[in-house]
């Protein structure tokens, strides 16, 4: 009998045993595979929240529109304020909403910028699953929800399961992810949601982008029209400003541009301030192929964007909340060096480069020239200097670190510079520069490139 009960009592204990096992690897399996699986997207969430509560003047909501055109990192270096930009794909009007309501679970910003592309019906050129589910990546609870919901409801159930959602993907978040080296503070993208786009090399033609005098009687769809009445309700209760914009792109025809205006009547007449940079964009001279590639704004013609946004902001807005903060500093600094260096690479024209390059001085410069009025007051203004600089010269962060009329050498950051009259020789590489030369180098002295 006592034999029987140890029996049963021992066959209990390996059934039990068997149901933690098979429990525990389910749920380190799950956890683990989920971890592994997770996509790009996911990622933005983790960024995002990973924020410093209510740090963020700035909220910018959108398309990729808004992605590829708003730099939060030359924003920040013109007015000092904080931003991120909560865009994504095709971004429909009523998930800017949910965003927007996602963003303020954990921030309290003081202006909304919103870029109203999918106002247009020249959002059906993309419209389709993934501008629901690269937007829900980067929200939790209700709202994730609530955007899930709006996709087909077979799929719907799908992208319930983050598993489900992210199962043919196969740890491709490790190209992706960048650890900074910030042991206080989770991972935080320091593009702050920007969409980075090189320009090509060459561009042999150039348009400014079609601007039609002609408008054709439209109304907004109800969806847009609810969506954009949620978002203003919303941000009147937080005493939130909002600020449209609409960028340059190809296939804005009549019909199109005449959905824009429509958005412009809607906001006027709610005194929202609205900045058309289609209208703009030959005053900013913003060209298409040059700046933009049909679609989307490439990093030169971002920074225009950008930097006019600056200006708009800082003069019509007040932001009485911004807290100084050391570590989101550093972060938006680390990228403004290397987006400008992209910005010089890409640029023709002279004005624009050294304009920027009066505003940021962390690149290295070097330059040859004989008595050229332009290049030479370019140098003064950006080393604050009055007299009159020598023809070779080594520019570091504001300072001139060397120069010469014919020879000159320097050590900087570890590397040997020489210039002999117009040969110019940078540690063991040598190049023959013409007249009126400069040579920028990118922030690791990799790069370079010469004007």
């Amino acid at each position: 009998m006592v034999l029987k009960i140890i029996k049963k009592f021992w066959q209990l204990i390996k059934i039990c045993l068997c149901i933690c096992l098979l429990t525990g690897t389910f749920y380190y399996g799950y956890n683990y595979l989920n971890d592994s699986f997770r996509t790009k997207g996911v990622e933005y969430n983790e960024s995002f929240h990973n924020l410093p509560e209510n740090s963020m003047d700035i909220i910018v909501l959108g398309s990729s529109h808004a992605q590829y055109s708003y730099v939060p990192s030359f924003v920040y270096q013109n007015t000092g304020l904080y931003s991120y930009v909560l865009g994504s794909a095709c971004q429909p009007l009523k998930v800017s909403y949910e965003m927007l309501k996602e963003a303020l679970k954990t921030q309290s910003p003081e202006l909304i910028i919103l870029e109203v592309y999918t106002a247009t019906p020249l959002k059906l050129w993309c419209m389709a699953d993934s501008c629901y589910v690269l937007a829900e990546y980067q929200m939790r609870g209700e709202e994730k929800q609530n955007v899930i919901n709006m996709l087909p409801e077979e799929k719907a159930e799908l992208y319930k399961n983050e598993f489900l959602v992210n199962h043919n993907n196969w740890k491709d978040l490790n190209d992706f992810k960048e650890i900074l080296n910030q042991p206080d503070r989770e991972f935080i993208d320091p593009t702050f949601g920007f969409v980075c786009q090189d320009p090509p090399e060459y561009v042999d033609n150039w348009w400014y982008p079609n601007v039609f005098k002609e408008t054709v009687d439209v109304e907004l769809d109800e969806e847009d029209l609810t969506a954009l009445n949620n978002i203003y309700n919303l941000c009147n209760e937080n005493n939130i400003e909002i600020l449209l914009y609409m960028m340059p792109m190809d296939g804005l025809d009549v019909e199109n541009q005449s959905y824009r205006y429509k958005v412009w009547q809607w906001a006027e007449e709610r005194n929202i301030k609205y900045l058309d940079f289609v209208d703009l964009a030959e005053k900013l001279d913003y060209k298409m192929r040059i700046h933009n590639d049909g679609a989307h704004s490439l990093i030169n013609g971002s920074s225009y964007i950008s930097d006019y946004l600056s200006e708009y902001v800082a003069n019509e807005y007040k932001f009485n909340n911004h807290n100084n903060d050391d570590f989101l500093n550093t972060l938006y600094n680390k990228y403004v060096n290397m987006y400008s260096y992209k910005v010089f690479k890409s640029e023709p024209v002279f004005s624009k480069y050294k304009n920027r390059l009066e505003k940021y001085s962390g690149l290295l410069v070097v330059g040859i020239y004989n008595h050229n009025e332009q290049i030479d007051t370019f140098v003064r203004t950006v080393c604050n200097e009055e007299e009159y600089i020598k023809n070779r010269y080594v520019i570091y962060k504001n300072e001139i670190i060397a120069s010469g009329d014919d020879y000159l050498w320097c050590e900087v950051n570890g590397r040997y510079i020489e210039i002999v009259g117009n040969s110019l020789r940078i540690d063991n590489e040598t190049m023959n520069c013409n007249r009126n030369t400069i040579v920028i180098f990118d922030e690791n002295g990799s790069g370079y490139v010469v004007k």
